[in-house]
């Protein structure tokens, strides 16, 4: 059965750390049928690294299709562990050696898992061959 959006604030208490409040009309809430995807902005950090959550929500927060309230979500409970797994570059374009590159071409880096730009702390930096010469850039999420 499909659901949509209501109204409401869903609720991710984690046993240690603030807890994260979620308006279900934000980008951060998104459904596909009867599928509902919670993805809060600034992740399920918890200071210890891993943590037990538990997700609430009121009556309301969605809807079915023909508009009658859901009951409220309680009790749903899940534990978070920490990434230490490295992202790997698996891909490259252009790729390494690659020549005659056009210089209004943009540079690409696939990872094996999902990063987030702004945890690579210098940033990129490309170096000229056989100068030395060196630029540093900046990542930007698209």
């Amino acid at each position: 059965m499909a659901v949509e959006k209501g109204t409401g604030i869903l609720t991710l208490t984690p046993t240690h750390g603030s807890t994260i409040h979620l308006n279900v009309t934000s980008v951060e809430v998104s459904i596909f049928g009867s599928i509902v995807s919670v993805s809060p902005s600034a992740g399920l950090h918890a200071p210890l690294g891993d943590a037990n959550f538990t997700l609430e929500a009121p009556s309301g927060t969605f809807l079915s299709k023909s508009g009658t309230p859901s009951e409220a979500i309680s009790g749903v409970k899940f534990r978070t562990v920490p990434d230490i797994v490295v992202p790997l570059l698996v891909s490259s374009s252009p790729h390494a050696g690659e020549r005659e590159v056009n210089t209004d071409r943009h540079i690409q880096l696939g990872f094996s898992e999902p990063v987030v730009a702004s945890s690579i702390g210098g940033g990129v930096s490309l170096t000229t061959s056989g100068t030395g010469t060196s630029s540093e850039f900046r990542l930007v999420s698209q």
